[in-house]
């Protein structure tokens, strides 16, 4: 699975109608990484598009923007109560590191 995702399991407390309507947008997000994978090098090569935060909902660029909060903002209202992907593209993606804490015994 792309990007660190983890497979994901219902759980058993919750209703059904909530169980579908949340594996339908793991679903659309997944797609929408996957689109994102595939299209990564026309998008590096465009100018419109590199170093700039995109938006991708349904497998479709929906929006672009050099500010993610204001992309951010724009889509919410656009797509209220909707999923969508926003990645930045980038030809070599950063490392996070984050510091845990280990506990022993």
């Amino acid at each position: 699975m792309p990007h660190g995702a983890t497979k994901w399991t219902p759980s058993p407390k919750r209703s059904p109608k909530r169980r579908r309507r949340i594996t339908a947008s793991l679903r659309h997000w997944r797609q929408a990484v996957a689109f994102y994978d595939r299209n990564k090098s026309r998008l590096l090569k465009d100018r419109r598009y590199r170093g700039k935060f995109i938006a991708i909902r349904h497998n479709r660029l929906v929006d672009v923007d050099d500010n993610e909060s204001t992309l951010a903002k724009r889509l919410f209202l656009r797509f209220p109560d909707q999923i969508f992907f926003v990645k930045q593209v980038l030809r070599v993606e950063p490392i996070y590191e984050v510091p845990s804490i280990v506990t022993c015994g």
